[in-house]
């Protein structure tokens, strides 16, 4: 989104009388312009003391001032206040970018897109093109491809910015699959090719090919050749194109005949590679491969995999014979450490989060190392948790759960806790980034294997406990995106996707006997909303998931944990008892879930 706020130079009009409120007026300007914001902000006090800092250019220097400072609460509140001022149309435009950029940085999406729309209806020149760029940029990133087609077509004409904005109308066009305005965009970003960083063309590559646009993807090597010579990452290109299109032996041949040297290429190809293994159903013949492949990068997609398919064990052996490069060095960890969470090896895990600070802090990593920070800071506390609350002591009548989810089934493996007359012991069967949309989806073939790997591995006549769906709610991504990217209603979403889910469940139970089945519902949320309209819509798909998913499940005779009650205050805000992180739970709440799980019988 925004980088941050724009000071143009030519805000200030530089006055050269000798009144001391003029040079005082001058002062702070030239310390907005210099850095220097305590001191600029310290001049607008005492211009406000004056009486004259009612006028809009003053409120302008003054909310820079303390924008500088990233004091965003105070610099809207500032910025708010020329409502009913007399203002210049070049005044009200910087007001609003300047208002859009301070939402951005308070994570208020939904106002930094309105005062940028009005920035860009008062002034829809090059002369603010910025703006124009960043309302680009949040449609692209919300996912409203008609008006990010709309707003950046302009930017095409304007010299200083057709390159960024090319780069989000091609994700527009592929995202549409819009083969025609890719191929224009594609021929586009040739023309302008000696401008362009060849790490970006790299990027555009890639993103064409797991589109299934290769012919467009072909052009680009092509390209990138001419100017700058054949090199790994165009073979490595190649070599994918021929696996998404089932040539397997062309694909490891040309794989081969290239210089196989730079790690992060490597990786594009064993992804690419256990991709197609699980699109055929083979998973277990890419595990084969390591006597093919004994480099880093391949040991790196391996041992995320083995963690995928429940080969606990063998993740720490591989472990220790990873040298992972700097930007994939957090990927080995995490598999590592969330093994030996699974093993109940809590030592080992310790040794692990201390050798890795870097996740816990979240410095200086690239931005796809985040779900391993997630995790790293998950574990750390459920570790420091379970010290102070371990649980109910060992009883000889506890039986085994098997408990199928994400991160919110780690919290209760080798946890014994109590439901109705029944005592369980957890043992959790772990999934990575799996959603209810997965499950529900015919095209999600890789999830659906690892589900149904996992629910296979489990005895029969087992006690099995669903813990999926935390993640579909999250408002950057699953039902609440799936709505508007459709223009369908929150509740036919929920109704189609928990449908569906259930629908799976049933299914695969149907090929085991099980003893009882749990579904477990979606807590409610400890996110910090930027603001009220955000708190409803996310705490409106929480609760249309959890009413759904506790009709379907109690009409298979299974039993329902309502999470959503145990965790939200009468405003369906989180209460502050049972989360451990922004979305997480203790796992002590489960220590006698019994209050939360409904049954048929007991409504």
């Amino acid at each position: 989104m925004m980088n941050g706020y724009y000071i143009q130079k030519s805000t200030y009009i530089r006055c050269f009388m000798k009144t001391p409120l003029e040079q005082l007026y001058n002062s702070a300007a030239e310390s907005i312009l210099k850095k220097d914001y305590k001191k600029a902000y310290s001049n607008c006090k005492k211009l406000s003391r004056s009486g004259l800092a009612s006028k809009v250019i003053f409120i302008i220097l003054e909310a820079e001032a303390l924008m500088g400072m990233e004091k965003w609460d105070k610099a809207t509140i500032v910025l708010s206040t020329f409502s009913g001022l007399v203002a210049t149309k070049e005044e009200q435009v910087k007001i609003y970018n300047l208002l859009a950029s301070a939402y951005t940085f308070l994570e208020n999406d939904n106002e930094a897109i309105e005062h940028l729309q009005k920035s860009i209806e008062l002034d829809g020149t090059i002369n603010n093109a910025q703006a124009r760029y960043e309302l680009l940029a949040y449609y692209c990133h919300i996912d409203v491809l008609d008006k990010a087609e709309e707003i950046g077509e302009k930017l095409l004409d304007w010299r200083g910015f057709v390159l960024s904005a090319l780069v989000y109308l091609l994700d527009v066009a592929v995202k549409n699959k819009d083969r025609n305005k890719v191929n224009k965009r594609v021929n586009l970003i040739i023309h302008y090719f000696k401008e362009i960083d060849p790490a970006h063309i790299k990027d555009i590559c890639f993103k064409l090919i797991n589109a299934k646009m290769f012919e467009a993807a072909d052009d680009l090597i092509n390209k990138d050749r001419l100017h700058n010579n054949k090199n790994l990452w165009q073979e490595t290109a190649l070599a994918i194109i021929q696996l998404k299109n089932g040539q397997y032996r062309k694909a490891i041949r040309l794989f081969r005949s290239s210089d196989n040297s730079k790690d992060s290429d490597l990786f594009y190809f064993y992804t690419a590679l256990q991709n197609y293994f699980y699109d055929n159903n083979q998973i277990e013949n890419f595990l084969s491969l390591q006597k093919d492949f004994s480099d880093h990068a391949f040991h790196i997609v391996l041992i995320r995999e083995l963690l995928n398919l429940g080969y606990i064990e063998q993740v720490n052996d591989l472990f220790l014979k990873i040298k992972s490069p700097e930007h994939l060095q957090h990927i080995a960890p995490l598999s590592a450490l969330i093994s030996n969470w699974l093993l109940s090896n809590i030592t080992n895990c310790e040794v692990i989060i201390k050798n890795n600070p870097r996740l816990i802090s979240g410095g200086g990593l690239p931005a796809d190392a985040l779900q391993a920070i997630a995790f790293f800071n998950l574990i750390k506390k459920l570790i420091n948790h379970n010290k102070k609350k371990p649980g109910l002591k060992a009883i000889t009548a506890v039986e085994d759960i098997y408990v199928i989810g994400e991160s919110h089934s780690l919290g209760l493996n080798n946890r014994i806790f109590k439901c109705h007359d029944n005592y369980y012991k957890g043992k959790t069967k772990f999934i990575l980034s799996i959603q209810m949309f997965d499950l529900a989806n015919s095209s999600s073939k890789k999830i659906k294997y690892l589900f149904n790997k996992q629910l296979a591995s489990i005895t029969t006549n087992a006690n099995i406990l669903f813990a999926i769906g935390e993640l579909d709610c999250r408002m950057d991504k699953g039902i609440y995106k799936a709505a508007k990217k459709s223009n369908r209603s929150i509740e036919e979403v929920v109704n189609n996707t928990v449908t569906a889910y259930i629908d799976y469940l049933i299914k695969g139970l149907k090929a085991k006997s099980v003893k009882n089945v749990i579904v477990q519902g979606v807590p409610a949320s400890n996110i910090k909303k930027s603001n009220q309209q955000d708190f409803e819509m996310h705490n409106h798909v929480i609760h249309c998931v959890n009413l759904k998913l506790e009709e379907l499940t109690l009409l298979q005779g299974w039993t329902f944990i309502d999470l959503y009650n145990a965790t939200a205050d009468t405003n369906g805000q989180c209460n502050k008892k049972w989360h451990i992180d922004d979305v997480h739970l203790k796992p002590s709440i489960y220590d006698d879930i019994t209050p939360w799980a409904v049954k048929m019988n007991n409504i």
